[in-house]
């Protein structure tokens, strides 16, 4: 299942490049903070949260941070420590037997960027 929203624009020409513009930022944020949050994962099995992760990018001074006004930037680390939290719960369910379906690790989205 995939969320999708379609929505018809009614604007400028400049308007619109703006704010694809800005979509493909917000995207290239979200990529760029699940690549962190799964090295770490996959370095000692430990978790970086929202607030963790939050820091890491404003130090590093990340380009894609940076690109996208601050609370849109905190609010894509908001959904993306939102869906590893859901992959971190159905893991302690999976291994008390509770849950019984496949699970997998929070991926990239797939798009244009």
């Amino acid at each position: 299942m995939y969320k999708t929203t379609a929505n018809r624009f009614k604007g400028t020409k400049k308007e619109y490049l703006m704010i694809r513009e800005i979509s493909s930022d917000v995207q290239k944020l979200k990529k760029t903070a699940n690549y962190k949050i799964r090295q770490k994962y996959f370095e000692d099995q430990t978790y970086l949260n929202y607030n963790s992760l939050d820091k890491l990018m404003k130090e590093e001074n990340n380009f894609d941070y940076r690109r996208c006004h601050s609370q849109v930037a905190q609010q894509t680390l908001k959904t993306n420590d939102k869906s590893w939290k859901s992959f971190f719960e159905l893991h302690k369910l999976k291994k008390s037997g509770k849950y019984t379906r496949p699970i997998s690790i929070p991926g990239y989205q797939r798009g244009k960027t």
